[in-house]
């Protein structure tokens, strides 16, 4: 493997911050790597592809439950295809009309956590998830909601310092900045995973110092770390390759000072009630922020187009501007077969892709990205307020870039559903050290033999 070769701290960071980036390098060069992403960001799931590649790890760790390992060979399943979730559901206290709390774990095409599942078993790498799981989650969280994420990235959100940025970078909020510092590099610096990671670590730590201790810990993020860093410490102990870890970026910095510092884990709760979960199938307008989803990238289809680029057409210097010049396109011929009053012509289409590729040019961008074409489309096809009668119009622009993609499942998945009672997990306990990985299934006898250093070393 060859060794790290991350360039040194960035001297204008906050000296806490300096002082986790050159843990997370000696972490690095002692076999313990990190992936801090943004979920369902392809430029993360690139450069998190470019990642495996190279150090072909001997176990990956995912953020992710770790009571759902038992449906990790359905989504190794050829048959399953994005999107598609998890759903977990769990039902407090001992009355069988409890209401019960739910919450789904979604996967696309461009989702890290996919990527690293797949590509991963791929490479014949151990795979798990680590979080805590969803019924000890749930003990400890101050959520009344009944059904939510287990993805939020709702302090990204509301980071102080990260809306701060936006404003100096004349960026609306903190998702044009994500896609114009991040989503928009060259083909070349999206394959660059260790400039990439390291400036992912750098954007989320600062906007984790937003929050104090005792914030994280009544919405459930100390207790979820604190089963990571176990878990993580009893793979280290198990397996002599490399491993890869892979988590929300938000969560990186509180790992890899842990990890440094060597202090014991926190006692996590136990749970009391049922718990079940299973793969369902999902779809792109679930997925999408701007219908309330509170995890992700907005418009996904636009997304699935980029990414289907970046695979297949990664030197195409060209991809963005013909995918921005389709999905125009796209929205045009929607207008007319509706029949709306202002129906658009090609005319409108050819300005409108004009003005998408010179807004990119003058941000200094690859291509046209999603902020691009959305500002050329209110330029080029709103004839008046967006609040005057664009209802019709704003639902094709809305379907083209969102999209109706449903996934599918394997059909026993449909048959197929884990439950547990908490009390019969073997990390149900307070010690979630060894208990909560060795119980973990070896899926490296599913994977393709002898492609990862050091996967048969890990017992």
């Amino acid at each position: 493997m060859p060794p790290e070769s991350s360039p040194a701290a960035d001297p204008r960071l906050p000296a806490r911050l300096q002082a986790a980036e050159r843990n997370r390098q000696a972490l690095a060069a002692a076999g313990v790597h990190f992936a801090p992403l943004r979920h369902h960001s392809p430029a993360c799931a690139l450069a998190l592809r470019a990642q495996l590649d190279e150090l072909r790890p001997a176990a990956v760790l995912i953020e992710g439950p770790a009571d759902f390992d038992a449906l990790i060979p359905d989504l190794l399943d050829p048959r399953s295809r994005p999107p598609l979730a998890i759903l977990s559901q769990h039902r407090s206290g001992s009355t069988a009309d409890a209401p019960p709390r739910s919450a789904f774990f979604p996967f696309c095409d461009y989702s890290p956590e996919w990527q690293a599942l797949r590509e991963g078993h791929r490479l014949g790498a151990r795979l798990a998830f680590i979080d805590l799981p969803w019924a000890r989650q749930v003990a400890v969280e101050d959520d009344p909601q009944q059904s939510r994420s287990l993805m939020a990235e709702r302090y990204l959100a509301h980071s102080a310092y990260l809306a701060a940025l936006a404003r100096e970078a004349h960026c609306r909020d903190h998702d044009e900045l994500w896609e114009h510092l991040f989503e928009l590099r060259g083909a070349d610096a999206l394959q660059d995973w260790r400039t990439l990671f390291g400036d992912a670590f750098a954007w989320c730590s600062m906007a984790r110092l937003d929050y104090e201790d005792d914030v994280l810990a009544a919405e459930g993020s100390l207790p979820r770390e604190a089963h990571m860093l176990a878990c993580i410490r009893d793979w280290r102990a198990r397996c002599d390759g490399p491993l890869l870890v892979v988590t929300g970026g938000f969560h990186t910095l509180a790992l890899v000072e842990a990890l440094a510092s060597d202090s014991p884990p926190a006692a996590t709760p136990a749970a009391t009630g049922d718990s079940q979960a299973w793969l369902i199938r999902y779809s792109f307008d679930r997925l999408d922020a701007l219908n309330g989803y509170a995890s992700g990238m907005p418009s996904p289809a636009y997304h699935q187009r980029v990414w289907e680029a970046l695979l297949e057409h990664p030197a195409d210097a060209l991809a963005r501007q013909r995918i921005a010049a389709r999905i125009l396109s796209a929205i045009a011929a929607e207008t007319r077969e509706r029949k709306l009053a202002d129906a658009l012509s090609f005319a409108s289409v050819s300005q409108a892709a004009q003005q998408a590729a010179g807004l990119a040019a003058l941000r200094q961008h690859p291509g046209p990205g999603r902020y691009d074409l959305l500002d050329a489309i209110h330029s080029c096809f709103v004839k008046g307020s967006l609040d005057d009668g664009q209802a019709a119009f704003l639902d094709a622009v809305k379907n083209q870039l969102g999209g109706n993609r449903l996934g599918d499942i394997p059909r026993r998945a449909w048959r197929h559903r884990w439950w547990k009672k908490p009390g019969a997990w073997p990390w149900a306990t307070a010690s979630t050290s060894a208990t909560a990985s060795s119980a973990a299934p070896d899926w490296t006898s599913t994977a393709s033999p002898g492609t990862a250093r050091g996967a048969a070393s890990c017992t």
